[in-house]
Order: structure tokens, then sequence, then C-alpha cells
């Protein structure tokens, strides 16, 4: 499980992705846990040492069962858990390990960037759903503005977590996160960004450093200030009438502070404002040569 979220405590020693952070807040877990709802049978997938899995259990009283490769995070997320389930995602049979077992709801939060297949893991966990159940993925954005900064300073900085957490092997945009969902035969029927300005990301230290009409441009799409895409989808079977189109979703608290006016634009892309400051020059010359 990856730690995407630049405001929350300092990762434990125990282990980098144990994290504490608000529950009733904005980030992708607290936003998680509130789909999921309460007393739910959860299957939890990448758990990691429990920063999710504690929620999960603790506030919304759901019976979860974590899956996760590693042996340290598999021992602190135990105390959590109904059940913990050693298993690697890069192989596709790992949902057989579950026989007939069903979850009201499935989650990868933050896991999906890590795998090689992402499209077959996302397979795997609908055929774990029951009749009723949902996936629940939350995924960072790789068309955030702080990372169009990156690439204009000619840069790709990995770093422990974030954006570009350096155990990242897959990346996704809005389109991505459609073709991912399509491919697992589901559908969206409610979806959450968590917005973040480039000066309030990992990569402030770079935004800086561009220009203002870089900014502008980086900033003229308000998919480029979602830092991650939290969605709950379906199989299409079930989706009828529920689904949403996530592109069309508005993303709350967006703007361009660096825009230009569109008159001021207008001015530009006609030549105006140089012809505007060339016309009293010209005049006085014009006036000049007529003088005696």
């Amino acid at each position: 499980m990856t730690n995407t979220q630049s405001d929350q405590a300092k990762p434990a020693p125990a282990h980098k992705y144990l994290y504490s952070y608000d529950v009733d807040g904005p980030t992708a877990p607290a936003r998680v846990a509130r789909i999921v709802g309460k007393n739910q049978e959860v299957l939890e997938i990448g758990s990691g040492p429990g920063a999710l899995t504690s929620v999960l259990q603790e506030v919304g009283g759901n019976k979860v069962t974590a899956l996760e490769i590693d042996p340290t995070a598999i021992e602190i997320v135990r105390k959590y858990c109904v059940d913990v389930i050693q298993a690697d995602l890069n192989s596709e049979h790992w949902p057989e390990v579950f026989e007939r077992k069903r979850f009201d709801a499935v989650i990868a939060a933050d896991v999906l960037e890590h795998v090689n297949n992402p499209a077959q893991v996302l397979k795997g966990m609908v055929r774990l759903l029951n009749s009723e159940g949902a996936a629940v993925i939350s995924v960072p954005n790789v068309s955030h503005a702080a990372i169009g900064a990156l690439l204009l300073e000619s840069h790709f900085r990995y770093g422990d977590w974030g954006l570009l957490d350096r155990t990242h092997i897959r990346f996704f945009g809005m389109k991505d996160i459609k073709n991912l969902l399509d491919a697992a035969d589901l559908v969206p029927v409610h979806a959450e960004f968590v917005v973040k300005h480039p000066e309030n990301t990992e990569f402030a230290d770079i935004w800086q450093k561009i220009p203002p009409r870089s900014k502008s441009a980086l900033l003229e799409f308000p998919h480029s200030m979602i830092y991650q895409f939290v969605v709950k989808a379906v199989p299409k079977t079930r989706a009828t009438a529920r689904a949403i189109d996530i592109a069309s979703l508005p993303v709350e608290g967006w703007k361009n502070p660096y825009a230009v006016p569109e008159m001021v634009l207008g001015f530009r892309s006609a030549g105006l404002i140089g012809k505007m400051i060339r016309l009293p020059g010209q005049v006085f010359r014009t006036i000049g040569r007529r003088l005696p």
C-alpha cells in the first residue's frame, strides 16, 4: 500500500506505510473507509501494515480479511483482521486462495500502481465480489500539474512516497482509469477526488521554479489538480442507471490563479497589444514629417 498523502503524519518506524490520518478528513484512505461503510465483509488486497485496515475494523466495525505479501506488514496488520493471507498479486492465481468466499467490498487502496498487470488484478477482485458487492480503488494521478512541472524541468523525481513513489511501476490518468475499469467489466457508481494544488505537494520546490505562463498552461484543466482518484465500481451486469461518468464530475476547489483574462489573450492573438504600443510613435513620426 502506498502512502500518497503529502499532508499526513510521517510514517512510523515500524513500517514505511504505517501512518495516521483524520478519519473524517479528505485523504484517500479516509474516503475509501467512508465509501465502504460499516459492518461489511471486506477483503483488502495489498493491505500493508494496516493504516486503512485499522479504520475499517475499529471505526467501521467491518470484518476484514487482508491479503499482503510483506511478512513484516502481515504481523502488524494481523490484529485488525479476521484473517490474513500471504499472496503475490503478480500471480494470476491469487484469487484462488479464497475458494468460494465472497465479499461485500474488495479494496485496492493505492495498490494497482505497484503491480505488473493492474487489469488482471482488478478482474481478480471482481471474481471475489458477492451478488451485491463492489470494488473500491484509489489510484494516484500521473497527470497532476506538479508532475507536468517536473517534466518541464526535464526531471522525473522518484521518492519514498507520493505520486512518484519509487515502487510504482504503473501510472494512470483519468482516461486510464476508465480503460482499467472497462477491461475488468466494471462501471463506476461513485467517485471522489483528492485535490491538491501543486504548491502543496511533494514537488512544491519544482513548481516554484517554472514561470507563471507555464503554471497557467498546466492548470488549465481541472483534472490537473487531482492528486488521487477514489472510485467505487460494480460489474456492468448490475450497473444500470447507477453508472456515472467520472470525467464529467466537478473538481472541488479547482481554479487557475495564473490564467490570463480572455480579453488580454484576444489582444495577444490579434497582435493588438504590440500595435497599441507602437501607435503613439507612428502618430508622432507622421506629424513630424508634415511639420515645416
